[in-house]
């Protein structure tokens, strides 16, 4: 009598994009910052322009009232330029999240969002290949009467400056949605900072 063995490279074929992962809905919602990593400097490269060095903040919110179907919150991670020019997309966060603009030359420290409530306003983009995500395109004030649940995700935040060697950076959690595709502790390691540092 003959046996069939079943072949360890057999594998269902899918049509979908992305495996399980489900997108953040559009729209406006009661969020929490749980998230906030240096990811160091990196150089930059703009159509036209000489490249020039810029460091990185990676900012992540959890949507507090929604969830994906295996009841989990919804997270959606924006990568800014850390700087609080004029015309930095980062001030217009800060600026949203205290409803207030900051005044010439006021110092604000970006960790006092942590964990603070706030309404987060979410787009749909589609990439150059199709493919759709969600991103952030506004932080704001509850409005009045809005009650923002704790979020479920524990805050983390992470600081190269605070490393005196390679060894120093931690596992980042595993909830940490990808930027642009890569692991935020792989973009980390990429930084002229994570270079600079001993090995151990």
């Amino acid at each position: 009598m003959s046996t069939t063995t079943a072949s360890p490279f057999k594998k269902q074929a899918s049509n979908s994009e992305g495996g399980n992962y489900e997108m953040a809905p559009a729209g406006t919602h009661p969020a929490v910052l749980v998230g906030l990593i240096d990811l160091g400097t990196h150089t930059e490269t703009f159509q036209g322009q000489a490249p020039k060095d810029a460091q990185k903040l990676y900012l992540i919110w959890e949507l507090t009232s929604e969830h994906d179907s295996q009841g989990r919150p919804f997270l959606v991670g924006q990568e800014y330029t850390y700087s609080l020019g004029k015309k930095a997309k980062l001030r217009s966060i800060v600026e949203g999240f205290l409803g207030r603009s900051l005044a010439d030359g006021e110092e604000y420290d970006i960790a006092e969002m942590i964990g603070k409530p706030c309404v987060a306003t979410v787009k749909e983009g589609v990439t150059g290949a199709g493919k759709k995500y969600a991103s952030l395109a506004g932080i704001g004030k509850p409005m009045k009467g809005l009650t923002v649940p704790q979020p479920l995700t524990e805050p983390f935040t992470f600081a190269l400056a605070l490393c005196s060697a390679q060894a120093d950076i931690p596992d980042f959690p595993e909830w940490i949605p990808f930027s642009y595709g890569r692991k935020v502790g792989d973009i980390v390691k990429d930084s002229k900072e994570y270079a600079d540092l001993s090995p151990f």
